[in-house]
């Protein structure tokens, strides 16, 4: 084996003897100064061994380097001259070149994302790198003979802010050069992933706003508006910002609620609200705003959110314009049933019974026979989601009143939820208004007494619960894309023929429309709102899939053919005007008389298991709804059905009809044949009578 020493110590470097040159910053090393020798010398710590030469018998004309790419000691030229390498460090499957004057060489990729060439001329080289169509360059001045390592970049992506006017708009990152926006809308350009900080200044107002950039090429769209969950509270400047208004210069409240578009804009923003539910010290001037009450109970965004916060919720709800933000209630109640919902209770001393509680008057009560747990309580057709309650015990005497008490709801009449806990005071004619913290929806609600004055008995003249329910104006107008019209009332839309038409036609805006069960019996009550229903094919099956909506539009007098408008016709014969009435049999009469429209006349079907009449369309129908009037069925179950060749039936659904009055079923299928099916007999009565069937059904315009 061969050794390779350097004469003498590098100058000013103390370099180990084991140590090759590589970690000198890859020098080279002519012949003339090497020692070769075939056992290591004693004087080794003076000399500087070459590892991994692979020379024999160099001569003056040879160059030894060290390859950082081979991580060894090679001769870069064996005939004079010099021999350099350009390594560029790029991404896999780049397009690179190195180019002096009129030559280009292609590096090469020897490892995943390094590539090189050697160089055996001096001067300047002009290296270029493609990536995804993107090309850098950059120059490199080869002058001896080592590896130049060129790095490119090929990250590119942008962030395009659009901001107020008169606002001056940055862009940083850690260990990147600031840059500053000088045109609006502005393009950032960034050359890394990471996190991207854009300031915003206008008028001493600064904000931030954070861009996540993951991947090369992306292209990010802001626009530039502080977070109302995080700049300073009680600020009407900022208050301004967060809802995008910026050509205003207001320092009060009161500018705001005095100019209309302003506040509407203010409200209906959802960054604004965020803002405002922080910014307590407006709740009570708000509140006591009719405007602004409107406003806010136009939009269910701003209702919620709003009652989320407990100096909100107490504002909204006892103000005197509470109405505008409440849209729902307990009804005024005649009898524990009527006119709808229930009400029930622990107990019942005498006539003084629940519903008592309910009937909007302090003249009677309800009373328990005893006091403490006793609880009267109202249940809601249909959960609800209930934040205030006004109540009045009944006060007989110091000794017989309500004391401690909880309101409770509950979804199942057995679990119940405690959603506020209170004391009355021992007063007569005391009246509790107190507000509550519910996020959930239920049907039960009842006022539970823990405690009472007294050991006797306990009772409550009124009670009435509040709450909201999604049904904003604004909310519906916005997800129909209208953002012009100041409308808070369902009338004042109403009135709007072309905004009706434009909400009908919104796909957005039925998706909303068909939640909100309070305003169908005025809609369907309104024959342009009919006809535009009707003339949207997307409105008026999504509508008429919902049983609450399928029913208003029925019972909506002559307006229901604009969205039903296939139905079975008044029969004057078994197969005229069209299509054709079947039955299993008949006692007496004919099949048809049960389609001819007239209550007056029937035909009677034997009374047995598997009897049927039903009506064939002739081809597929799409129907909602079955309307009938039958007699003598006491006891009897049936089954609509409907079927596409008059072999296979499907059921739909099953029901009974105990009493002569009109019965309707939802179908929301598509059959060509539809019959109803007797499917069991626990009356003596010889025959079924059907005086009247009608199917309404649809076929899209």
């Amino acid at each position: 084996m061969s050794f390779y020493y350097k004469k003498q110590l590098i100058s000013g470097v103390n370099v180990p003897s084991e140590y090759t040159l590589a970690e000198y910053n890859n020098l080279t090393v002519k012949p003339q100064e090497w020692i070769r020798t075939d056992s290591p010398t004693e004087n080794a710590s003076k000399l500087l061994r070459l590892n991994d030469v692979n020379i024999n018998n160099p001569t003056d004309n040879e160059v030894l380097a060290y390859d950082n790419i081979l991580h060894k000691w090679t001769n870069q030229k064996a005939s004079g001259g010099l021999v350099a390498r350009i390594k560029v460090l790029s991404e896999t499957g780049s397009t690179v070149t190195a180019t002096k004057d009129a030559t280009t060489i292609t590096l090469v990729e020897v490892t995943s994302g390094v590539f090189q060439c050697d160089i055996e001329e001096y001067g300047t080289w002009v290296v270029s790198s493609t990536y995804d169509d993107f090309a850098i360059q950059e120059s490199v001045v080869v002058d001896t003979a080592k590896v130049y390592t060129v790095t490119t970049n090929h990250f590119r992506a942008s962030i395009t802010v659009t901001y107020p006017s008169g606002a001056t708009v940055s862009c940083s990152k850690i260990g990147q050069e600031t840059q500053y926006a000088d045109s609006n809308p502005y393009t950032f350009e960034v050359e890394e992933s990471g996190i991207w900080t854009i300031t915003t200044t206008k008028d001493g107002k600064s904000w931030t706003q954070d861009v996540v950039i993951s991947t090369s090429g992306e292209e990010d769209d802001i626009e530039s508006v502080p977070d109302g969950n995080t700049v300073t509270a009680n600020d009407i400047t900022y208050l301004l910002y967060c809802s995008e208004v910026f050509d205003k210069s207001y320092t009060t409240l009161s500018q705001i609620l005095n100019d209309s578009d302003t506040l509407f804009a203010v409200i209906n923003s959802e960054n604004g609200i965020d803002y405002l539910v922080r910014s307590t010290s407006y709740a009570s001037d708000i509140a006591s705003n009719q405007t602004a009450m409107s406003v806010i109970g136009a939009s269910d965004y701003a209702s919620n959110t709003l009652l989320e916060d407990t100096t909100w919720r107490t504002a909204l709800l006892t103000s005197s314009y509470a109405s505008s933000i409440i849209n729902t209630e307990n009804p005024v109640m005649y009898g524990n049933t009527v006119p709808t919902g229930e009400c029930s209770a622990s107990s019942t001393n005498g006539s003084n019974s629940p519903y008592k509680a309910f009937n909007g008057s302090t003249s009677n009560y309800w009373e328990a026979t005893s006091t403490t747990n006793s609880w009267v309580q109202y249940a809601f057709a249909n959960a609800v989601k209930i934040q205030k309650c006004v109540i009045t015990p009944n006060y007989v005497s110091s000794n017989l009143c309500a004391k401690n008490y909880k309101v409770q709801a509950s979804n199942d009449n057995s679990t119940w939820v405690d959603l506020y806990t209170g004391i009355f005071n021992n007063a007569n004619d005391e009246t509790a208004t107190i507000v509550f913290r519910n996020v959930n929806a239920y049907k039960y609600y009842r006022i539970n007494t823990t405690d009472a004055y007294g050991s006797n008995r306990i009772g409550y003249k009124s009670i009435k619960f509040f709450g909201r329910q999604n049904g904003g104006i604004q909310t519906w107008l916005r997800a129909g894309g209208i953002t012009n019209k100041q409308y808070t009332t369902l009338s004042a839309v109403l009135a709007d023929t072309s905004t009706v038409a434009t909400l009908m036609a919104n796909n957005d805006a039925v998706d909303y429309l068909v939640t909100v069960h309070s305003w169908s019996s005025d809609i369907c009550y309104n024959e342009n709102a009919m006809q535009c229903i009707g003339a949207n094919n997307y409105c008026a099956n999504t509508l008429l899939a919902d049983p609450s909506w399928l029913t208003d539009i029925y019972i909506s007098e002559n307006y229901y053919a604009y969205v039903l408008n296939v139905q079975t016709p008044m029969m004057t014969s078994n197969t005229t005007p069209s299509g054709e009435v079947f039955a299993s049999s008949v006692a007496s009469g004919q099949a048809y008389l049960a389609f001819d429209g007239y209550y007056e006349t029937c035909v009677s079907i034997p009374n047995a298991v598997g009897n049927y009449i039903g009506y064939d369309f002739g081809s597929a129908k799409h129907m909602y709804l079955a309307v009938f009037q039958v007699e003598n069925t006491s006891g009897t179950t049936y089954k609509l059905q409907g079927s596409s060749d008059g072999t296979t039936w499907t059921d739909i659904e099953s029901f009974s009809s105990d009493s002569f009055i009109p019965n309707s079923l939802p179908i929301n299928d598509t059959y060509r044949m539809y019959r109803f099916y007797q499917n069991s007999k626990t009356t003596n009565n010889a025959n079924i009578d059907y005086y009247d069937i009608t199917l309404y059904g649809r076929q899209d315009v």
